[in-house]
């Protein structure tokens, strides 16, 4: 039997990798690069050209496990790293960065429009960000989440109504300490990553907001 993979991303990448040990493989893609969304473009910034990685932005052993056995597996090292996430919305009208290299930087980051400082809704925000990922991951394992979509789950514990309407629809902001893929050259490193884990992402996905 002959085998044809379809895309040469990284789960491309990978089950042709595992099936080529026992039939021939053949992968196809529709781009003359390989790698899929993981990919390196360089930019003129500003007169200076900048490479960009993009896609493939987050990897962290607590969250992807079978990724990091991949990565022992085939020798590819990897080394921490502090990853942010900043988002601009409403033309301008709401700004947000997540993550740092320290608490001070995450304070700027998390107030970069001073205004929110002194605003109510804003910082009943920030506190459900942090009761959100605890109770929803204890929620999640006690199975109190089936059959609830996001927003039932929001109204149900009365979290900040801003919390679902300003960042979850936009994005969720995951900041924390990521570690990334750099040659394969020797074994990985190992760390301890803070990763948040988004218990709800396995609820219902529509959100259910009025």
């Amino acid at each position: 039997m002959r085998v044809a993979v379809i895309g040469t991303g990284i789960a491309g990448n990978a089950a042709a990798w595992s099936l080529s040990k026992r039939y021939p493989v053949t992968v196809y893609d529709r781009e003359r690069r390989v790698g899929g969304h993981s990919h390196t473009v360089t930019i003129d910034y500003d007169g200076t050209p900048l490479t960009v990685d993009i896609g493939f932005i987050v990897y962290n052993e607590l969250n992807y496990p079978d990724l990091t056995a991949l990565f022992a597996h085939l020798d590819v090292e990897t080394v921490e790293s502090c990853m942010s996430f900043a988002v601009t919305a409403d033309t301008g009208r709401f700004e947000w960065k997540g993550g740092g290299n320290n608490w001070i930087e995450t304070v700027r980051g998390l107030f970069a429009q001073r205004r929110n400082l002194l605003s109510p809704s804003y910082l009943w925000m920030l506190r459900d960000v942090l009761t959100f990922n605890e109770q929803s991951a204890r929620d999640y394992a006690a199975g109190k989440l089936a059959g609830l979509t996001l927003g039932d789950y929001f109204r149900v514990n009365h979290f900040a109504p801003r919390l679902l309407r300003t960042i979850w629809r936009r994005w969720v902001p995951r900041s924390g300490r990521r570690r990334r893929a750099i040659s394969c050259n020797s074994r990985p490193k190992t760390s301890s990553p803070s990763s948040p884990t988004i218990a709800c992402c396995n609820m219902t996905a529509r959100s259910g907001a009025r």
